[in-house]
């Protein structure tokens, strides 16, 4: 009702009709019935309550709390109806809808409707929990337990399957021979360096190192060692990789020896043999070649006639003085 005011105490009588009531302000409905006095006349009697989704309060009509409705507030809220007066509805997807308060989500979810999940790493009631399991696992969104992803265990799964076990829940029990372990996640054994096969007695093939040979070698001049892949270089080379020539004055394997050549020369690599530059020869190339030879290690005759010198380099002839020619055997006089 529109701004009414009442201040009526027990029973007054207006223009012949008496209102019962003891209640002001706004909200207030009125019934009229009649009643029979003491002498049998009748009047008229207007009774005001409070109007129905309001109950009275300090002799005031305030509207219901959140839950209730109807006449003096005596009504639950019906089923998907929450609120002051229940006159909001619940739209919620899987949960249970609060005659206060709306939608009360069930633990694991969340959001106005309650159908969104827990997002990764919370659970439990409006998703306030925070869960504390490791990367090795998924956490449940209602109740915060741990699932362990395969080959993982413990509260949170931060171990991995202890030995000689694999698989879900680490459950599963390794099959290798003489105790070797096996792999936490698919049961394949881990056979020692060097080794490979169901039962780990198959040795690496070349170029291949590590347990169950799942390593590659590297070596570009050399072998590889089957059980940590360190590369063993042949005669003349050196390097992690075996891939450098010795250094200068050393050969053979591992570069370890050292040569013994004159600084006319260079020393093979591999069999640390001097090779003699034009012009020398002996076993360290210290001697210079003898008249009429020439070239590394002297090993070329020269074709200079005598009347030239023949370079024990080039084998290029020098002609005397009065002499030309390729071998210097024309004679200037007679040309």
């Amino acid at each position: 009702m529109n701004s009414k005011f009442y201040l009526l105490m027990f029973i007054l009588s207006l223009c012949g009709e008496q209102v019962n009531t003891i209640l002001i302000g706004d909200n207030l409905c009125g019934k009229k019935y009649r009643r029979m006095k003491p002498d049998g006349q009748y009047h008229r009697v207007l009774e005001m309550t409070c109007c129905p989704d309001y109950m009275e309060v300090d002799n005031k009509c305030i509207a219901c709390p959140a839950g209730h409705f109807g006449q003096n507030c005596s009504v639950p809220c019906l089923d998907g109806k929450y609120g002051q007066q229940c006159k909001l509805t619940c739209n919620c997807t899987r949960d249970l809808c609060d005659p206060k308060t709306g939608c009360k989500c069930k633990a694991g979810y969340t959001g106005a409707h309650c159908d969104k999940e827990c997002p990764d790493g919370y659970y439990g009631m409006d998703c306030q929990s925070v869960c504390k399991c490791s990367e090795h696992s998924d956490c449940d969104h209602e109740t915060g337990h741990c699932r362990c992803h395969i080959g993982y265990e413990g509260r949170f799964c931060h171990d991995i399957c202890r030995d000689q076990f694999y698989g879900q829940e680490c459950s599963r029990n390794c099959s290798c021979p003489n105790q070797v372990p096996c792999h936490h996640v698919t049961g394949h054994c881990l056979c020692p360096k060097g080794f490979k096969g169901n039962n780990c007695d198959e040795r690496c093939p070349v170029g291949t190192f590590g347990g169950n040979c799942l390593g590659t070698c590297n070596c570009i001049e050399g072998t590889c060692d089957p059980k940590d892949g360190q590369c063993t270089c042949n005669p003349g080379y050196s390097g992690r990789l075996c891939n450098e020539n010795c250094p200068e004055n050393s050969f053979g394997s591992g570069c370890n020896s050292t040569c013994t050549c004159d600084t006319h020369s260079r020393c093979h690599p591999v069999t640390g043999e001097c090779l003699c530059q034009p012009g020398f020869h002996g076993k360290d190339c210290s001697k210079t070649c003898s008249v009429g030879s020439y070239g590394p290690g002297c090993i070329y005759t020269c074709k200079c006639s005598r009347t030239s010198v023949c370079n024990t380099q080039t084998g290029e002839c020098a002609c005397d003085r009065g002499w030309t020619g390729l071998i210097c055997d024309h004679s200037k006089l007679l040309s």
